[in-house]
Order: C-alpha cells, then sequence, then structure tokens
C-alpha cells in the first residue's frame, strides 16, 4: 500500500467521526423531541402531521433525482468542471422540487379529498422542496472530505429546530406552528450552506448551467432515482396505507416504534459519504490501488496487515 493511504485513512476517519456525530445528533433530537411533540399533540395530530411528511417523504425522490450521488463521482473526476456541473445540478433540482411539492398536492387530492387540514399542513411541508435544493452544494465539501464545516453548521440548525420545537411546546403551539418549523429548518439550512460555499472561495455567479452536462447527469442517475424510489416507497408507504386504512391514530403510534430503528442506518450512510469520493479518484487513477484503498477503508474486521 502507498504511503499516502495512511494519511488518506486518517482523512476519511476524521471525516466520518464529523459525519457520525451530525447524524447521531439529529436521531437523538429526533428521538427526543420527538417523543415530546408525540406527547404533546395526542397520537392523532402526530398521526396526521407525519402521514404528511410521508407523502412528502416519498415525492422527494422527483426533486433529489439521485444527482447528488452522480455529481460525487462526476466532481472527483473533473474538479475543474466544477461550476458547470454543479450549476447544471441545481437548476434540475429547481424543476424537480416544482413537480414534488405539485405531485404532494395532486397526492393528498387523491388519498384525502375533502382533508382541508392535510392539504394546507401538505403545502406548508412541501415548500421545504425549494430550499433543499440548495444541500448540493454540500457535495462540494464531501469529496474533498471536508465535511467538518457542513456539519458544525447542521448541528448548530438541529439545535435550534430542537430549541424552537420546545418552546412551542411550552407555549401550546399548533400542529400548524410545528410544520412552520420544520420549513424554517430547511430555509436556514439553505441559507448556511449558500454561506460557508462562498466562504470557502466559490461564487455563486460562477454556476453555469449546459444542457449536454443535465443529459449527462439524467443518463447516469436514473437507475439510482429507481433505487431511490424503491427504498423511499419501502420505508414510508406503510404510514400512508395506515392513515388510509386505519386512521391516524395508528400512523403516530406506528412512527414513534420506527424512530427506535433509525440509529441502525447511521454507520453505513455516513461511512460511504466518506469513501467514495476516494474510490473514485483511485478507480479512475490506478485501478490496483482502488482494491488497496477499499480493503483499508472497508469496515468489515479484515485483517489489514496482510494488505
Amino acid at each position: 500500500m502507498s504511503q499516502k493511504n495512511p494519511f488518506t485513512v486518517k482523512k476519511i476517519i476524521a471525516n466520518t467521526l464529523w459525519l457520525y456525530s451530525e447524524k447521531g445528533l439529529r436521531i437523538l433530537s429526533s428521538f427526543v423531541i420527538g417523543l415530546w411533540v408525540a406527547r404533546y399533540l395526542g397520537v392523532e395530530q402526530f398521526g396526521q402531521y407525519n402521514f404528511a411528511l410521508a407523502i412528502i417523504t416519498i415525492m422527494s425522490v422527483f426533486s433529489t433525482l439521485g444527482l447528488d450521488w452522480i455529481l460525487v463521482k462526476e466532481l472527483s473526476e473533473n474538479k475543474d468542471n466544477k461550476d458547470t456541473l454543479i450549476g447544471s445540478c441545481l437548476a434540475v433540482k429547481l424543476c424537480g422540487a416544482f413537480v414534488s411539492h405539485t405531485l404532494s398536492i395532486v397526492l393528498c387530492l387523491i388519498l384525502r379529498p375533502g382533508d382541508g387540514l392535510m392539504l394546507t399542513l401538505i403545502t406548508i411541508l412541501g415548500a421545504n422542496f425549494y430550499f433543499r435544493w440548495w444541500e448540493t452544494l454540500e457535495v462540494w465539501f464531501q469529496i474533498s472530505l471536508r465535511s467538518a464545516k457542513p456539519v458544525r453548521m447542521k448541528s448548530l440548525i438541529i439545535l435550534v429546530t430542537a430549541g424552537l420545537k420546545t418552546y412551542l411546546i411550552l407555549r401550546s403551539a399548533s400542529m400548524m406552528a410545528f410544520a412552520v418549523v420544520f420549513l424554517f429548518d430547511a430555509l436556514l439550512t439553505c441559507v448556511m450552506i449558500v454561506y460557508i460555499y462562498r466562504a470557502d472561495g466559490n461564487r455563486l455567479r460562477n454556476l453555469r448551467v449546459e444542457l449536454k452536462v443535465v443529459k449527462n447527469l439524467f443518463s447516469q442517475s436514473w437507475p439510482i432515482m429507481f433505487n431511490t424510489i424503491c427504498g423511499i416507497l419501502y420505508t414510508q408507504i406503510d404510514r400512508v396505507l395506515l392513515g388510509n386504512v386505519h386512521g391516524m391514530t395508528e400512523v403516530g403510534i406506528y412512527t414513534v416504534y420506527v424512530q427506535l430503528i433509525q440509529i441502525s442506518k447511521l454507520a453505513v450512510a455516513s461511512h460511504n459519504l466518506s469513501i467514495n469520493p476516494i474510490l473514485i479518484r483511485n478507480y479512475k487513477n490506478d485501478p490496483s490501488d482502488y482494491w488497496t484503498c477499499l480493503l483499508y477503508t472497508s469496515p468489515s474486521p479484515r485483517d489489514k496487515r496482510q494488505s
């Protein structure tokens, strides 16, 4: 193994630990504050809130389109074309945000005709699509294993959001107020990501959109998009079915139990975000070094000294 790999492994470990910390804080906050919100709202209203979130999550696939994973690959291989790649991805995801929001409302009208409360809730929650597309800028920090900046920012936002939810509970606020906080979280994340991206020496005015790049991104992303659709349906469709068949009370009870198993997704997701850019670059530059790097960054309990 080359001498540069130990340094790379250290960067991967440090970057992964930062990602662990953010995801761990998010899961802890979601669990603790989520249970408190569930107790405050009651199972019926908590079920309504999570029914709306399930619809929003299902339709979010049209706002992400699996493009961020492809953007990691493209930026790892061609950093010089950064502005065109990021700009094209942002343009596509902005169009996807409009599609996702519209389809969320349409699906609500189909599943819950005449339910004005649910329509209002989904309209508010779905507006977050117009802010989440800016999270594509975070990919720039992921490929260079500098996730510390966005992670610190996101951790701060998690604490702010948790504080706002606590305040709403103490002030006996309505369910719609929690939906507004959800939207505020997306807005604040958008502002902070744009800020740290510019503070890193990048300029938004340099971003460009090229049709050829858009087509290339789409041609590579559709298998990931299909996989994402399957994964989201697997995790969210049960809430929609429960709400339509048995009512919102069952959705509320079910959601509380589902939160208990979210921690299992933490390790693999964070590890993959850290090692993907390194593996892509190694495979392009030296396929033989790719397998060495894969061995050293694998989370499996293998004796790495044999390499």
